[in-house]
């Protein structure tokens, strides 16, 4: 494994295992069918994982800063093996029940918390994006010039 992007995310829940034979604390699974989280997962509510899956940073020097902040923002929390969710194909959970890779931790975001914050990142993009066009405007005017944004060609033709 080289790096994050290696690991396939299986979704244990949809994934068909020998529960007899697998031992999840060890990171082994014997499977008939194993089903990995898929970007296209998401796009369909019958198939959308309850979670939204994140690599986060895990550094003790930084006072595990980034993972607190996950925690406190995004009610998150990290994968663990005793919930049987979900597994990072092949790596095996710490004793904790964790999954660790070097200095990131696997961290599970509830799908509307997830959601919300993307659609309130969203607005705040535009609302800053639409201040800097008014600005432009502002000047612009103050100059002599007439300026036409794309926002206002289509409120011209009814879009």
């Amino acid at each position: 494994m080289n790096s994050l992007k290696d690991f396939k995310l299986v979704d244990l829940k949809k994934s068909k295992f020998d529960k007899t034979k697998s031992k999840p604390t060890e990171g082994r699974y014997y499977f008939s069918e194993k089903h990995y989280l898929q970007n296209k997962d998401y796009d369909d509510p019958v198939t959308r994982p309850r979670h939204v899956l994140s690599w986060v940073r895990y550094a003790k020097e930084s006072d595990f800063i980034e993972m607190k902040t996950w925690q406190y923002d995004l009610q998150a929390e990290a994968v663990n093996v005793a919930d049987g969710l979900y597994w990072p194909e092949p790596l095996s959970p710490k004793p904790e029940g964790v999954y660790i890779w070097k200095d990131s931790i696997l961290m599970q975001v509830p799908f509307e918390v997830w959601m919300a914050k993307r659609k309130a990142d969203r607005d705040r993009y535009d609302l800053e994006a639409k201040k800097n066009r008014d600005t432009f405007k502002q000047i612009a005017a103050s100059e002599g010039a007439s300026v036409e944004m794309d926002d206002d060609i289509y409120r011209k033709v009814g879009i």
